[in-house]
């Protein structure tokens, strides 16, 4: 019995854990283009193209569409599910009609708070690119600690991550590196 009670209580553990994401995002403070070791990991195999003789299609890798990280940490890939390929609707204004490869993450947090997935977004012909943390829902509190964050801008490119909040009020880091 004390095994089956000890058993238990590991697995409630280890399933509530929370990956601190913030060290993987904190190099768009400083750049947009981040470095982080895991960041690579995770864009590696997120995006793919699909050609046709006109056009070409953001779609997900097949590795990330199946949920296969396993180039990615050990504790980022456990919060990591199968990605998925959708419309970026982060607001009206902001590259509506666009494609963005959306990763689910469980237990997550950045900054202290809960995250809800990582994106990444592309026209696939025209340069238009970014990555995008999603937050869950938050109070004003918190949404305005977030946004006393300071990021730097790209000397080469101009770009600049930026914390935003939508009319849903879904919150974002968006760090765009279009070309």
């Amino acid at each position: 019995m004390k095994k089956i009670l000890a058993a238990c209580s590991l697995l409630l553990a280890s399933s509530a854990y929370a990956a601190d994401w913030t060290p993987v995002f904190k190099d768009f403070e400083k750049s947009c283009f981040g470095d982080n070791k895991a960041l690579q990991a995770v864009d590696k195999k997120l995006i793919d193209f699909k050609h046709t003789k006109t056009s070409a299609e953001v779609v997900a890798h097949k590795d990330a569409k199946a949920g296969n990280y396993a180039h990615v940490p050990l504790p980022y890939r456990k919060d990591m599910q199968p990605a998925v390929a959708k419309p970026l609707t982060v607001d009206e204004d902001f590259y509506s009609g666009y494609t963005q490869v959306y990763i689910g993450l469980n237990n997550a947090t950045a900054y202290g708070l809960p995250i809800s997935g990582y994106s990444r977004y592309s026209g696939a012909d025209n340069g238009v690119s970014g990555r995008i943390v999603h937050f869950k829902p938050m109070a004003a509190k918190s949404f305005n600690q977030l946004k006393k964050i300071r990021f730097q801008e790209d000397e080469e490119m101009g770009f600049q991550g930026a914390i935003t909040r939508n009319k849903k009020g879904e919150v974002f880091l968006i760090c765009d590196q279009s070309t």
